[in-house]
């Protein structure tokens, strides 16, 4: 795993979020103690392990690794909308006047309207697989995702969230945490982070966009989360 953090010396002077490096976000989340146990009974931080996880996700799909960011080093878009669980909006305005708009619109899940499979006991819908709802049936779905910049709309593909399903919306309670926007600095970087399924469904996902489209996506599930020992809480930074 190292050899992955060598990798990033190279991208310092390309990527960056506001005023930070890219290099920065990694070794400020990596700094962040989340004490763990793993079952070879060794102690493991928690947030280092899922740094080195989303670098493998990204290489291993052609990504660059600039895209891990340490939310606690963005700007959270708190300006908050929730209108009967079914739609979220997050807006603000940043400090060189870029306004910034996302909606979230769900969904009941209907399965009339979708093909719904099994393979090794693992529910699919529409031939890819059901993020939060591994070994049932989904009740809720995303069904529309919209971002402008200055009130120019960002192309979104429907394959950027459409497997992503029981989001946690507006409330927190326990290990559930609703839908979070943040934003680099400049607003040149969206950052939307789900939350969603429950028990054995479990996931964590961070779609990525620029200002004109959408980049890609890092999604943990419920075998990485068992992993790294994770209960979200405020000590779990994530990617």
């Amino acid at each position: 795993m190292k050899n992955y953090f060598l990798i990033t010396v190279f991208f310092i002077s390309l990527n960056t979020f506001g005023q930070l490096s890219f290099e920065n976000h990694i070794n400020s989340i990596k700094q962040v103690e989340f004490l763990t146990n793993d079952k070879d009974g060794k102690i493991y931080n928690t947030n280092e392990r899922s740094v080195q996880y989303a670098i493998e996700y990204l290489e291993k799909n052609g990504i660059k690794t600039k895209y891990i960011t340490n939310r606690k080093l963005l700007k959270e878009i708190e300006n908050i909308e929730c209108k009967d669980s079914l739609y979220t909006h997050f807006y603000d305005v940043l400090k060189n006047n870029t306004e910034i708009s996302v909606k979230v619109k769900f969904n009941k899940f209907t399965n009339k309207n979708h093909v719904i499979s099994e393979k090794d006991n693992i529910t699919y819908v529409d031939n890819q697989i059901a993020f939060g709802s591994y070994y049932n049936t989904p009740t809720l779905e995303i069904d529309c995702l919209k971002i402008t910049v200055n009130n120019k709309k960002i192309n979104i593909p429907k394959a950027a969230y459409k497997n992503f399903y029981d989001v946690t919306q507006c409330s927190s309670y326990l290990l559930y945490k609703p839908v979070k926007v943040y934003t680099s600095e400049n607003g040149d970087y969206i950052f939307i982070y789900l939350y969603g399924g429950n028990a054995a469904n479990t996931y964590f996902a961070k779609l990525i966009f620029n200002k004109g489209e959408y980049i890609t996506q890092i999604v943990a599930d419920y075998k990485e989360l068992v992993d790294w020992r994770v209960t979200i809480n405020k000590n779990f930074i994530g990617f």
